[in-house]
Order: C-alpha cells, then structure tokens, then sequence
C-alpha cells in the first residue's frame, strides 16, 4: 500500500510573522494584508519578545559586579534589600572567605519567603541578579543597602528602576480609495492596522501576525485551498492512503502543467495553456480531452507502478466513467471539471476542480481530501 503527504487544506488565512515597518509616524504597523480580527493579531519585536495590547515593560533588575564565591568578613555581614513596598531588613549572610554564590542565593531565597518579600534572586554563572517580582514598569523598584552590598559586589548599582519596553498597542482604522481608472467606480475601504499609542524609540524589528480575509489571503490566492504540508501533534506529516491518496495523485496529474518538471516532461496536462479565452464551447470540450488524456495516463503509471510496489484496490484507478466541465456562471474564463471515476475495489470517486488563469485549486469539500483536516482554529493566538 503506497501513501502521499497530504496536500489539499481549507486554508485559515492566517500570515505568520510578517515583516512590518513603522510607519512614518513611528506608531504605526501597516501590514500587506487588510485584518480581518482584531482579536487574533500579534506583534513581537526582534524575534523573542511577545508585546501585548498593553505594552511591554521589565521589572526592576540588580545585577553584583563581581561573581562569586564571595569574601564576607565578619565586619561586614549584614545587607538590606527591598521593592517599592517591602524589605528584608538587616540581614545576616555568613563569615567566610570563599562563600559560593549559590549558597547565598539559599539563604536569601528563604529569608524573601519567610518575610513576604517578593524578590527574586539568581546566581547566573556565578553573578547574583535580583529581580522585583511585586511589579512591572517605572513602578518597580529596588534598592540594597548594608555593610555586606560592598561584599556582594553591589558597589556602583545600588538602586534599580523597571522601565517601559514597548508601549501599548490597539487598532486604528484608515479609508482608502479603490478603483482610480474610473472615477464613477471609486470605492472608499476601510483598512485597520495595529498603532503603538506613543512613538517608538530606536529599530527594532517588529513582525504582525494576523488572520486576513479570503479575498486578500496570499496563502490561498482567494481560492479557500492551501497547498502544503502539515504535521500531526507527534511531529509526524499527515498522508493520504486508499481512495483519498487516488483523488488527490489525480488532481495532481490533471493541474500539473506538462513539461514543468524537467525530469517528468509527459507528467501533467496542457489545460492551464487553454484558460483565458472566451470561446466556451471549444474550451470545454478541449477540457474534457486533456482531463481524460492526463487521467488516462495516470492510469498506465499506477500499472507500472503496481509491478514494483503494492497498491491498494482503493487507490488503483479503473475506469473513468465521465469527465464534465462547466463555466463560472459569473466568469466565462473560469471552468469547473468534475471527474466520475472508479476504482478497483468497485467503488464510485469523485474528483472536481476548478481552473482559473493563472491557476487552479480544488474545491473544498470535494475532492475527498477533508479527512484529518485540523481544525480551522489559529493556534498560538
């Protein structure tokens, strides 16, 4: 039994992490896209920091100068260090020559506890780093103080304050003008786009994610397909096998334009050279000849392929029953191709498909292909 990645998805419109500039007004993100959601925008800056609607801000932070282990002697044992509204008054660190950062990190840690003071203190690569865990922004405060700061290496930085990182965010709406080649058709939309509420200061590197509308969807190109492939929760593609690996090899074949892989030049079909003119009748029917022509040959392959691998009865190809093709009944230059085959084990398939210059795209629900579909949900939002 033989198996393909699966590759047809009712697409989620969904652009991840798009480079977006300021704009010149230093606040705003304009994307390439128009936002659908508000709800379900996100923005980082330089890769790793998420920033929320309301803004970004650090806590206040004390780093020692000097890593451990640390001489503390016995004139010098006691350290004062406290936030905005709490303190760990005089305390008493222990006398030797060599005390291991990680040791005072111990003793400090349960001293915060056992006082309430919400302080955080970490030994990284051997420096102390205190963080205020009570609160974020110019709020947060720290302060240390104590014969014992000098011993710590809490010499030249004895006060810290948070600050603001990134200010906060919202959707700001702007009207632009549609269709300038006639001027009875101008057409005023709306666009709304994500605005810091002050300038930003500096160049990060700001990257939106957002879900837009099918229309606009560069995934999909308006089709409501997205072609590509995607993993299950082990890690693992997902893949077609039986009949829906059949429905799927022979859309391949039929929108596959012919000569396109240099290695395969007789794999495809001619149809897309034919989309475009308005002659509907012979379209059709040369439609029809290249759909039989491309399946039919996709039939001889399964048979030589079945002589090197095991294919199921369901995904072998037995007959082509009938090949229909209609136009748009708002386009004449785009066509619909329904497929009524049947396979070895006796059972009906369906394949349809709809060709429009410059390309074409399965119709959802149609081509047998919806089995494991995800869940048209956005992850991470």
């Amino acid at each position: 039994m033989s198996f393909d990645f699966q590759l047809g998805w009712a697409c989620r419109h969904l652009t991840i992490e798009e480079v977006t500039p300021l704009g010149s007004d230093r606040r705003s993100l304009q994307t390439r896209q128009p936002i659908s959601s508000a709800n379900q925008v996100r923005i980082t800056a330089n890769n790793n920091v998420n920033i929320p609607r309301e803004g970004r801000f650090s806590a206040a932070s004390l780093s020692s100068s000097s890593s451990g282990p640390y001489n503390i002697n016995k004139c010098a044992t006691t350290i004062t260090i406290g936030n905005r509204t709490q303190t760990l008054e005089n305390y008493a660190l222990p006398i030797g020559l060599r005390v291991p950062a990680d040791r005072i990190v111990t003793l400090l840690t349960s001293a915060f506890r056992a006082n309430g003071v919400s302080i955080l203190v970490e030994s990284r690569n051997g420096v102390l780093v205190f963080t205020d865990e009570s609160e974020l922004g110019p709020s947060s405060q720290l302060q240390v103080r104590g014969e014992a700061a000098k011993s710590l290496g809490l010499t030249f930085q004895t006060r810290a304050r948070g600050r603001k990182v990134y200010p906060a965010w919202g959707m700001a709406e702007k009207a632009t003008v549609t269709n300038l080649v006639n001027i009875a058709d101008l057409k005023v939309v709306t666009v709304r786009f994500p605005q810091f509420v002050e300038p930003i200061k500096g160049n990060p590197v700001f990257k939106v994610s957002y879900v837009t509308y099918l229309q606009r969807c560069r995934r999909c190109r308006g089709t409501g397909i997205e072609n590509d492939i995607r993993l299950a929760t082990s890690g693992e593609p997902l893949v077609v096998r039986n009949e829906d690996l059949l429905n799927q090899a022979a859309l391949k074949m039929v929108i596959t334009r012919k000569g396109s892989n240099p290695f395969h030049p007789n794999i495809g079909s001619t149809i897309l050279d034919r989309i475009g003119f308005k002659a509907v009748g012979a379209v059709q029917m040369s439609i029809n000849e290249d759909v039989t022509r491309a399946v039919t040959f996709f039939q001889r392959l399964q048979t030589v392929q079945s002589k090197v691998q095991e294919l199921s009865l369901k995904e072998r190809l037995y007959a082509i029953l009938s090949v229909t093709t209609n136009p748009a009944v708002d386009d004449p230059t785009v066509f619909q191709t329904n497929i009524i085959a049947q396979n070895a084990s006796g059972e009906p398939v369906f394949i349809s498909t709809v060709f429009a210059a410059p390309g074409a795209a399965a119709l959802v629900g149609t081509n047998g292909l919806s089995l494991g579909l995800a869940p048209l949900g956005i992850p991470g939002f």
